[in-house]
């Protein structure tokens, strides 16, 4: 997909507004964790009553700001006001990965590096410490997932969605990466060797990202 631009690689479900009907604590109401075992037909007291009557609210009036269902969990973004984008499966689940920037052909050079990495690895010619493995780039951000998806976005459409990300990522950096005025082809590639996800990009920068944690 072109993108021209600054894009965000990050998980889709970290760009979903806040919900602003919180979920009512059975501890404000002077009740135990243990209440929500009781059926709400059995409530009789009065903390109890007014404590039910908060979950109804909260379980009518949340449903209107689900952006994450509307969006059916990150795979229609459109109906968020968002169309440049990319949203696909890590297949691993929950990771978290690292972006490289390289001035070589990005796809060559990943699977050039895992060939090696695999390879030594076979051969237990080498120690973890010295596998003579191709220069990767240079590490140019990180991000994570915590919906088992991996996305691509465009930070202007982001903004108009939600413009609270902006000061959300300022806490959460580990969470995005962040490359400014982008211009070229990124895609979702599966490599060869492992058969893992990646973010590919060839253009203004070339980049691609690993896994480099869980």
């Amino acid at each position: 997909m072109y993108f021209k631009g600054t894009i965000v690689i990050t998980d889709p479900c970290y760009i979903i507004k806040e919900n602003p009907i919180k979920c009512p604590n059975e501890e404000d109401f002077g009740l135990l964790a243990s209440i929500s075992s009781k059926p709400f037909k059995d409530y009789s007291t009065p903390e109890e009553l007014a404590y039910k009557a908060a979950l109804d609210y909260y379980f009518s009036e949340s449903r209107k700001y689900d952006d994450w269902g509307k969006c059916d969990f990150g795979e229609n973004m459109e109906v968020l006001g968002i169309h440049n984008y990319i949203s696909e499966s890590t297949i691993y689940g929950d990771w978290s990965c690292t972006t490289y920037q390289t001035e070589e052909e990005p796809k060559e050079l990943l699977e050039s590096i895992l060939r090696v990495l695999n390879d030594n690895l076979e051969d237990e010619e080498y120690g973890d410490d010295e596998l003579p493995i191709p220069d990767e780039g240079k590490a140019i951000g990180g991000f994570c997932a915590d919906a088992g998806l991996v996305g691509v976005f465009l930070l202007d459409e982001m903004l108009a969605y939600n413009p609270d990300w902006k000061s959300w990522i300022e806490e959460h950096s580990w969470c995005a990466t962040i490359i400014e005025d982008f211009e070229g082809e990124v895609e979702y590639y599966i490599d060869k060797v492992d058969e893992e996800a990646h973010i590919v990009g060839t253009g203004s920068i070339n980049f691609y990202t690993a896994q480099t944690g869980i």
